[in-house]
């Protein structure tokens, strides 16, 4: 290849990078793709080497989330044990969690984590959730009751939603001015529209909508292997959940 062609050719990408047509139909300052490389400022460059920060702990990571409270932390199951990470410029750092009298299982595959408020729940599927204020982590209490035992979660519009098992799905409390009241579950057993909303092919994952922010949401999206369902989530009148029309709607049905 001639070299002044080569040069010219590559001096700036502008354009970035496109893989919608044949690259004989680009531009010159458009590539067709680029492995190991950065177009920052347009020209290409080698990307930069990966840095390894910081070692975790050996054993089967489960899951991990970003927890907002104290300037922010990563949380994540290792082996059945949760750590905190804590992410600086160029200092990260790792602890174990006080609090658990003893440990999950260290070979189920995957955990869920679900930010509520000011807590961070932990579930198995398997053991009591646990739930971390960001100094020390408990069980979730069974006498109150608490979160129950579950698997996927999501928080929005002040009540915590818990697939307890592959095809039922419950609400916590209504959050109040009280601290941790969105992780009680009374509601459930004793108001109209308690009890558990039944899905049967089996959930796979939760997601609310956003409406403004990250505060404000709409629908609680349930999603399946071959199905998305909507749930009025943002009714927050629990009283009027079994006479609205259209309180849990198909979305996608493959």
């Amino acid at each position: 290849m001639d070299k002044d062609w080569l040069s010219w050719n590559l001096e700036t990408f502008i354009a970035g990078v496109s893989s919608a047509v044949s690259p004989d139909l680009l531009p010159p300052n458009q590539a067709a793709w680029g492995m190991n490389i950065s177009l920052r400022g347009a020209k290409p460059y080698t990307r930069p080497p990966i840095a390894c920060r910081l070692t975790l702990p050996s054993g089967l990571v489960q899951g991990a989330s970003f927890f907002s409270i104290q300037n922010g932390m990563i949380v994540v199951m290792i082996g059945g044990n949760p750590y905190r990470i804590r992410v600086g410029v160029n200092d990260f750092s790792w602890e174990t969690i006080p609090g658990l009298p003893q440990r999950n299982s260290g070979i189920i595959a995957q955990n869920w984590l679900c930010q509520t408020v000011e807590s961070l729940v932990i579930q198995d599927g398997q053991s009591e959730a646990i739930i971390y204020d960001g100094s020390t982590a408990r069980r979730a209490s069974t006498t109150i009751p608490e979160v129950p035992r579950g698997r996927m979660m999501a928080y929005g519009n002040g009540r915590l939603w818990v697939a307890i098992d592959a095809n039922n799905l419950v609400a916590g409390n209504i959050r109040t001015g009280m601290p941790g009241s969105e992780l009680i579950f009374t509601e459930t057993q004793y108001l109209s529209g308690g009890g558990a909303l039944w899905f049967p092919q089996g959930m796979t994952g939760l997601a609310f909508i956003p409406v403004t922010g990250t505060t404000d949401y709409g629908a609680l999206l349930v999603l399946g292997k071959n199905f998305t369902e909507s749930v009025r989530a943002d009714i927050t009148d629990r009283d009027s959940w079994a006479s609205y029309p259209g309180f849990v709607t198909n979305v996608l049905r493959t």
